[in-house]
Formats: structure tokens, C-alpha cells, sequence
């Protein structure tokens, strides 16, 4: 079941609200707590990379767009935002080591999908980032 794409603020208050229509479509369907939590941790690093560097801390009157949809055999996410054109899958061999070595927070948003068993896809249309993820049942 696809759901529309809904609209965010761009702030941090919104994410309580994402989660909630991840969780939502996850128990509609029966989607296992683990794989549940793997989104969440996903999604949760998108919004804070949107908002540090996308959006550079300027957020207000911008947005964030998603849309989740599951079955059982795994559950889609589409993530969009208005920041500059960047390619989150493109990230940096090696570049989660080193923010995790460097004390500061961030920078694992796409080494924590490269890591994860999620089928993803990033391209730039109509001036928004879409990154679209499928986080099967495995």
C-alpha cells in the first residue's frame, strides 16, 4: 500500500510525527521490530543531515517530504528535501570511521545505508533531493 507524500516541517519536532507514519505502516503490515528500527535510525540520520547541511540551520519555510509504504515483503521509503543537489550514496569510502574517530556527531547518514541491507536509489528532480529506500524482510 503506497501512501501519498506527505509534507514536514523542517525541524527537528516534525521527526516524532515521520516516525509515527513509519510505525504505522511497519505494524499495518507486520513489519518485524528489528527491521523497524533500522528505518528509524535511517530516517532519523536524514532528517538531521536535511537540517545541518541541507538546510544549513535556515529551515524555517522549508519542508521535508516522505512517503512509506509496506507489505511483507519489506517496507519503501521516499525521503525528499529542497537542500543543494547531494547524492547521499556517493558518501566516502571509509567516512563513518571517520566521523565516528573525529568525537563530532553526524556523518554516517550514508554510510549507514551502505551498511544496512536497503535497496536505494538517489536522483535530483524538480529542485529536491529523492532518495528512495527498501528495507526488506530478511
Amino acid at each position: 500500500m503506497q501512501s501519498k507524500l506527505s509534507v514536514y516541517p523542517a525541524a527537528r519536532q516534525a521527526l516524532p510525527s515521520m516516525l509515527a507514519a513509519i510505525g504505522s505502516a511497519c505494524a499495518a503490515s507486520a513489519i518485524p521490530r528489528p527491521v523497524l528500527l533500522r528505518i528509524e535510525l535511517v530516517v532519523e540520520e536524514l532528517v538531521a543531515n536535511t537540517l545541518e547541511h541541507g538546510y544549513r540551520g535556515r529551515s524555517e519555510d522549508m519542508h521535508i517530504w516522505m512517503a512509506v509504504s509496506a507489505d511483507a515483503g519489506g517496507v519503501c521509503i521516499s525521503y525528499q528535501d529542497e537542500g543543494p543537489a547531494f547524492n547521499p550514496l556517493s558518501a566516502e569510502p571509509g567516512g563513518a570511521e571517520r566521523a565516528v574517530l573525529s568525537g563530532r556527531p553526524g556523518g554516517l547518514g550514508g554510510a549507514l545505508i551502505g551498511a544496512l541491507p536497503v535497496e536505494a536509489r538517489y536522483e535530483r528532480t524538480g529542485g529536491r533531493n529523492t532518495l528512495e529506500l527498501r528495507f526488506p524482510v530478511t
